[in-house]
């Protein structure tokens, strides 16, 4: 009520994994508190339901870098979601291929977790007392799925890596163009959803599409490691921008 939010931030240092917690009032940001903890092997995105408890997404089960590049040549499904309560951290959900973005529906009921080298969306029922989720389907994307964004309707909106080997020799060389993708999913009915592909480029654009939010009428198009965002115009009506 008093205009403030809390504000949560993945922190990556060399001496191990953070989450930053911020209260932002006045156009400040003010420093709350660090978490650490040994649920968080590789944390990539979260998801807050208060101003003290969330969901976490892994992508990664191994720690050692040795066992992450494993992971990602076999492509192994060994990431996860673990729930921090305020205090401590348990496990969630497991056995997912590189858990990346994670998101939450308006009435907080069904947690969205985009699976990169699974190439699909899986989502879970989520108990609103106990905070236990529960498997409920998992959507074949056909793409390296990455931040998920909700607008106002309730549609989710995720950057994709249609190339995942493209994109893997993108982050090793700049000057390897990878396509940029956004895709967007429409909840038509329980257990029915719309695909649409909204975005398409080769990457001479912007490389490496890794979120697209929607303001307004604004698309907002972002990169992994580009040092600039795409600002398209998004007609609502007929979807074309």
């Amino acid at each position: 009520g008093d205009g403030s939010y809390s504000v949560a931030v993945i922190n990556h240092t060399r001496s191990g994994h953070s989450i930053e917690i911020f209260d932002y009032r006045n156009n400040s940001l003010f420093h709350q508190k660090s978490i650490r903890d040994t649920f968080l092997i590789s944390p990539n995105d979260l998801v807050l339901i208060n101003a003290t408890q969330m969901y976490v997404a892994n992508d990664h089960g191994s720690t050692s870098d040795w066992g992450k590049t494993l992971e990602e040549y076999l492509q192994l499904a060994q990431s996860n979601v673990v729930f921090y309560d305020g205090l401590y951290f348990s496990l969630a959900a497991e056995n997912l291929g590189y858990a990346n973005g994670i998101n939450i529906s308006r009435d907080g009921k069904i947690l969205y977790v985009a699976e990169t080298v699974g190439k699909k969306l899986t989502m879970y029922s989520r108990n609103t007392v106990t905070y236990k989720l529960t498997f409920l389907q998992s959507i074949k994307m056909h793409s390296g799925v990455d931040n998920i964004e909700l607008d106002d309707k309730g549609n989710l909106w995720m950057g994709s890596h249609p190339k995942l080997l493209t994109f893997t020799r993108h982050a090793k060389d700049a000057n390897v163009l990878s396509p940029s993708q956004v895709l967007r999913l429409t909840p038509k009915a329980e257990h029915d959803y719309l695909i649409e592909e909204i975005y398409l480029s080769s990457g001479d654009d912007l490389s490496g599409s890794s979120v697209g939010a929607l303001f307004g009428n604004t698309l907002l198009i972002g990169s992994v490691f580009e040092s600039h965002f795409l600002s398209c115009t998004f007609n609502q009506k007929d979807g074309s921008n």
